[in-house]
């Protein structure tokens, strides 16, 4: 019985706390892409300026809280470096933004499901000591049987009415707490993304926006490329033009890797292995997660075997509690955290990235060009 009751209080907690998750994340991803829409149309005048009166963030003062507001890293050097990186920060943040939208809405349900919880467990300690008492009356209008028969199948029908009373409300406990057990859960899972994923974002703003700031020697080097190369420099001519295909896009984005990055067939081959155990990796455990579902759901639950009186027994006046949105799931990533991908990308011996200030960009960014005086690398060979 403990167990049948369980599992129908764990399934409706469980489609109460769908709804009213899936309701919350509408909401925030609605007033996410309401703010990104405001923060595009603003001119870009107003990024620049604002990038740079922002004063630079130590390495002490990024690392000091749990939330940290990620700062623009505004070298002088290059106007639009800084825009590259001002539009990645700002996109990441609204996502960052509406995630703790997110997050607040599931604490308060699962505020709310605690406080439902406390309620219904004191209406079951109140139907528990009325199911003693009408137990005591039936016991002893079963010695006077003869003489109060009808009275007695009155009675009887009351303990009846209240043992399923008492069912239907341990099945509600039983669902609010497991909604309560996975409303934890995503909202440790949701605070550590956003505590672990804040550096390593910040080292993937810059290095996304040193990558498509070429210097001008890197330009002229892809250039004399492209002319010696005559279908080369058709496909670039016709993504100039806006009129080169999707293949010939890929083809340029593909060129221009190998020659930026000098990747070799060994390099490349051992990159695309890791690619592979990852996917793998991702794969069993997807499919261990299908497993576990599929496993779940065979299981029937018990029934009900100390159920007082006929099962065909009429009950009045009892209010059942409806299940809405029984149909409702929300379906959860089967994926790793981001902190748990990166470190495996990165392999076993790389250390953790840490913020790094506007200063030591611009002095590496000096190096880079005072050491490739040509571009990355050196693009009048080809390494094929």
């Amino acid at each position: 019985m403990d167990s049948a009751l369980k599992n129908a209080m764990d399934s409706a907690l469980k489609n109460a706390m769908d709804s009213a998750l899936k309701n919350a994340m509408d909401s925030a991803l609605k007033s996410a892409m309401d703010s990104a829409m405001d923060s595009t149309s603003s001119p870009q005048s107003t990024t620049t300026a604002a990038c740079a009166s922002t004063p630079p963030t130590t390495v002490a003062e990024s690392t000091s809280t749990k939330s940290v507001t990620l700062e623009p890293v505004c070298p002088p050097s290059s106007d639009r470096w800084a825009q590259y990186v001002q539009s990645r920060i700002e996109r990441k943040h609204r996502k960052k933004e509406a995630t703790r939208d997110v997050l607040m809405q599931t604490k308060k349900e699962l505020s709310d499901s605690r406080d439902r919880e406390v309620q219904l467990r004191q209406n079951l300690e109140a139907e528990e000591q009325t199911l003693l008492t009408r137990k005591r009356s039936l016991e002893e209008m079963d010695k006077k049987i003869q003489q109060a028969q009808a009275q007695y199948q009155v009675k009887r029908k009351e303990v009846v009415c209240v043992q399923k009373s008492i069912n239907q409300l341990r099945e509600a406990i039983i669902k609010e707490e497991g909604s309560i057990r996975d409303s934890e859960i995503k909202a440790r899972q949701m605070e550590e993304e956003l505590e672990d994923g804040l550096e390593d974002e910040n080292t993937e703003v810059v290095r996304q926006a040193l990558i498509l700031d070429m210097s001008s020697s890197e330009i002229e080097a892809m250039a004399n490329h492209a002319l010696n190369n005559s279908a080369f420099g058709e496909k670039i001519a016709r993504a100039a033009q806006h009129t080169a295909t999707p293949v010939m896009i890929r083809e340029i984005q593909s060129e221009m890797y190998s020659r930026m990055t000098g990747v070799t067939s060994e390099e490349f081959r051992d990159l695309m292995q890791r690619i592979q155990s990852t996917m793998d990796e991702l794969h069993s455990e997807a499919m261990g997660d299908e497993t576990d579902a599929t496993a779940d759901s065979s299981q029937d639950p018990e029934n009900n075997s100390n159920r007082i009186g006929h099962p065909k027994d009429e009950c009045r006046d009892v209010v059942e509690l409806e299940e809405s949105d029984a149909e409702d799931k929300i379906i959860r990533p089967g994926r790793r955290s981001r902190r748990n991908l990166d470190l495996l990308d990165q392999g076993p011996r790389r250390k953790r990235a840490r913020p790094i200030s506007p200063s030591e960009w611009i002095s590496l960014r000096g190096k880079r060009k005072k050491k490739h005086p040509v571009g990355f690398y050196d693009l009048s060979s080809n390494p094929n």
